[in-house]
């Protein structure tokens, strides 16, 4: 009696689980990152930097392998290349400066 009981909870949450995860088609930078001690999220359409509200993203470009650049909905675009591993590196287009990251 117990298991017909669990069962649909089972199920509930490994279906959770699953949502939680990325699509094996989405971009391998969406998530939450801690890039020289700052803390950035990206998901499919915002981007959130350490210092500012989110933002949206609309543009996805990818420029080689593992490599994008974002251009976000007022025209700023950033980039994130070396997407591996759980490392990467993301650059501010307008700067030039980049700044080392780790997958949170």
């Amino acid at each position: 009696m117990t298991y017909h009981l669990l069962a649909p909870f089972a199920v509930a949450l490994s279906f959770l689980a699953a949502c939680d995860r990325p699509s094996p088609m989405a971009p391998p930078f969406l998530g939450t990152w801690v890039c020289d001690g700052r803390t950035y999220a990206f998901t499919d359409t915002t981007y959130t930097s350490a210092t500012a509200a989110p933002a949206t993203i609309a543009a996805v470009r990818p420029v080689g392998a593992a490599s994008y650049v974002l251009t976000l909905a007022e025209g700023y675009r950033i980039a994130v290349s070396g997407v591996a591993a759980g490392r990467m590196t993301l650059s501010d287009t307008a700067t030039g400066e980049t700044s080392a990251c780790l997958r949170a």
